[in-house]
């Protein structure tokens, strides 16, 4: 018989608390999921740890990734797998109360107009002591029938993980885009996902959440960029420079998920403009610092380019500049009169004026500059 709930759990170097997580899901008084361990190359005891639970439970796989994907890209696995009609990413960090599965679905198979259904959590510090509550404004529920009011309720609301690691009904996963990369990627993810049907909650605290007390703004958003299972530094001259400005960058992934979103197209314009009304007013403040650190970087890229043309020629250094212009380019479009943008459209045509009027590439011996960092 199929189970009804397809479990995935992204794990990396969990062997510390990924028992925990795993007993808890195994103990669960709603019998009928999968349980599936995606071990990213661990250079721990993560997966041995799992495959001695999978050895005694029936219910449990596990399968390692022949290479290391990254967080986001693990994570896209574990909500794609299995072959029941309902999905939950679960964290190898966190654990579940014995009836998590039975209060999501008991919603979920009473209303079938539900994308997810989330429970309350409570913060749990590096010790499994009580840290906290999240704000009670940042859980909500949003409407079925009212894609573009659900979507703003995100928009407004969410700022914390306890939605993000509810369960989700597969057919709504299917119609949506993969999680995004970049900071702020659940935030995206939830609000297309209140495009697509219901969110509701279960208002009882089911969810222990290992808070992440010891990461920082810049630190999240590098660990869920591309370029960070690739081993490259978030400045590097190859690595995309979005996670250095997350804000815009959460910014401008919203307008990119509208635009691509299985929605009706006359409401595009309207959640268009509705994300940039929102997400300015309530990030106003990372915003500016945003600009004012894009406003840095230009400025150095600029006095590089300006002090020899060789730079300006050789393919490394264009390849940067081309996609530095491109986020100030972003920036321009996301934020367009809200904030000033004076110096950031100064400094982009600055620079698109030197990439336009730079002669023949170098490409002899001398002219590579990988490791380079602006």
């Amino acid at each position: 018989m199929t189970p009804l709930v397809s479990i995935g759990m992204p794990a990396f170097n969990e062997a510390g608390t990924i028992s925990r997580a795993i007993e808890a899901i195994l103990s669960q008084t709603f019998s009928s999921f999968e349980l599936t361990v995606f071990d990213d190359r661990s250079t721990d005891d993560t997966a041995a740890i799992a495959e001695a639970y999978a050895l005694k439970d029936t219910r449990l796989r596990v399968l390692r990734n022949s290479c290391n994907l990254g967080v986001v890209a693990n994570l896209n696995r574990a909500l794609s797998s299995g072959s029941g009609a309902f999905v939950m990413p679960a964290s190898a960090n966190d654990w579940i109360e014995p009836t998590f599965l039975e209060g999501c679905m008991a919603i979920h198979e009473r209303e079938p107009g539900t994308a997810l259904v989330y429970v309350d959590a409570e913060m749990r510090d590096a010790s499994g002591r009580p840290a906290g509550r999240y704000a009670e404004h940042s859980l909500f529920e949003t409407p079925a029938a009212d894609p573009f009011t659900g979507a703003c309720i995100v928009m407004r609301r969410y700022g914390f993980a306890a939605p993000m690691w509810g369960i989700y009904r597969r057919s709504v996963l299917q119609a949506m885009s993969p999680y995004p990369y970049g900071r702020g990627c659940d935030h995206v993810f939830i609000c297309e996902t209140a495009l697509h049907g219901s969110i509701r909650r279960v208002p009882e605290v089911l969810y222990n959440r290992s808070f992440p007390f010891d990461r920082g703004y810049f630190d999240i958003a590098r660990q869920y960029s591309r370029a960070f299972p690739r081993g490259l530094p978030v400045d590097d001259i190859f690595a995309r420079p979005e996670p250095r400005f997350p804000m815009i960058d959460l910014l401008y992934q919203h307008l990119d998920m509208f635009a691509v979103a299985r929605i009706d197209p006359q409401l595009r314009p309207r959640l268009f403009e509705a994300a940039q009304s929102i997400l300015t007013e309530r990030y106003e403040q990372e915003l500016g610092q945003d600009l004012r650190a894009l406003e840095q970087v230009l400025e150095t890229a600029l006095t590089r380019m300006g002090q020899d043309v060789r730079h300006r020629e050789t393919l490394p250094d264009r390849y940067g500049i081309a996609n530095l212009v491109e986020v100030a380019t972003r920036a321009e479009a996301a934020l367009g009169q809200r904030l000033p943008m004076g110096r950031v459209r100064r400094h982009r045509a600055q620079l698109l004026d030197l990439l336009q009027g730079a002669g023949r590439l170098d490409m002899g011996p001398n002219s590579g500059d990988h490791g380079k960092t602006w």
